[in-house]
């Protein structure tokens, strides 16, 4: 009997080891990761240097881990158990009662280069200033906290927020910028002026919500305003339809915990009550314009894409005269906000001539003030 029992695990053993890669090759497969947001591996082709130095088979072995049979269901039921085990710390976030947030470890390093990265970046600022006057605009760099710092009260007490870290890179960067001149609103402090109001940023996503959003747009036309005594048209509450879908929400968090976070995170949006005729460009090609992305039930999954209305490179215009110019990440939710203003992508306008100074700047543009770019550096 024991003699069978052996041969028989022997036989499923090796069973599996020849079905497992043949199921993996016939199945096919994505090419996306729908939940962890990256192109998977392909299939690698074999050449005489690939094979000769190796890289051939190694490429196999990353090709195989990414499309093996129920791979997707293996990593969620991991998922699922270290949730179940109540662990602070899953798929390198850390788990509160009602947040999901960047876990950041327990390592603590000197941040003297700060200094050195805030000044030069205030000097490359400084030129985009300058370029931005020369035409007539008005130029404010945006600082706006990752949620991860908006919601750092919210780890546990034994968990490293970096508020130590954050603090110090807010400090340097507005002390950069001062220096060079470049006119500086940093978000983190107006929110926390107003108490830090819980529905600002979602709970388990990386972003802020519409009413954090809206809360950055106010205070960055009031503060245009009062630095040029320029009339600008605001759109108050009362001007804008507010509405809240009712469709489940993958945030950036919950995606990297295959949506198994329970969540009251919802969409909200608004709209003009006073339609603003615009058309919209993508890639130089005439589109729909539309601003949101909207789904077709209510009971479709979203994200926070449904800002972007299906947007890749291109432009809005408005069909009233331009009076302020903008870009970069904050667009899909501020741009109906601005009335009766013109909005064009004018980093990417040849005539203009600032692309050269917005490459590599337009990420800073709002997430210098967190801690990702330093703990990229910190490794």
């Amino acid at each position: 009997m024991k003699r069978a029992s052996s041969k028989c695990f022997v036989i499923l053993f090796l069973l599996g080891l020849f079905l497992v890669p043949v199921v993996t090759l016939l199945k096919g497969g994505a090419e996306v990761s729908v939940y962890e947001q990256r192109t998977l591996a392909s299939i690698p082709e074999a050449t005489r240097q690939s094979v000769w130095d190796g890289t051939y088979f190694s490429q196999w072995e990353t090709a195989y881990s990414d499309h093996i049979a129920l791979r997707d269901t293996m990593l969620k039921t991991y998922t699922q158990l270290n949730l179940g085990l109540g662990r602070p710390v899953v798929n390198d976030l850390a788990v509160t009662e009602d947040k999901l947030l960047d876990f950041y470890g327990h390592s603590v390093w000197d941040l003297s280069y700060l200094t050195g990265e805030a000044q030069a970046m205030g000097e490359r600022y400084a030129a985009l200033n300058q370029a931005v006057q020369s035409y007539g605009g008005y130029f404010v760099f945006l600082g706006v906290p990752q949620q991860s710092t908006y919601f750092a009260s919210s780890y546990p007490a034994y968990m490293d927020s970096r508020v130590w870290q954050t603090t110090a890179i807010q400090r340097e960067v507005s002390a950069a910028l001062e220096e060079a001149e470049v006119p500086f609103l940093n978000m983190t402090a107006v929110y926390a002026q107003e108490g830090n109001p819980a529905d600002y940023y979602f709970k388990t996503d990386h972003h802020y919500a519409y009413p954090g959003a809206y809360a950055a747009y106010t205070a960055l036309m009031e503060k245009i305003m009062a630095d040029t005594q320029w009339e600008l048209p605001v759109m108050g509450p009362e001007d804008l339809v507010w509405t809240t879908l009712p469709n489940p929400f993958l945030g950036s968090a919950n995606r990297r915990l295959y949506a198994l976070k329970d969540t009251d995170d919802r969409i909200e949006m608004a709209s003009p009550k006073t339609e603003i005729p615009f058309t919209r460009t993508d890639n130089g090609q005439e589109v729909p314009s539309v601003l949101y992305r909207l789904p077709e039930t209510q009971e479709e999954l979203v994200d926070y894409t449904l800002y972007m209305g299906g947007r890749r490179r291109g432009n809005h215009h408005s069909n009233q005269p331009s009076v302020v110019k903008k870009g970069a990440h904050c667009r899909g939710l501020l741009y109906q906000c601005a009335g009766n203003s013109g909005l064009d992508e004018l980093r990417r306008d040849p005539q203009l001539g600032l692309s050269p100074l917005y490459r590599g700047e337009s990420a800073g543009l709002c997430e210098s003030l967190s801690a990702r770019r330093c703990d990229q550096r910190a490794g």
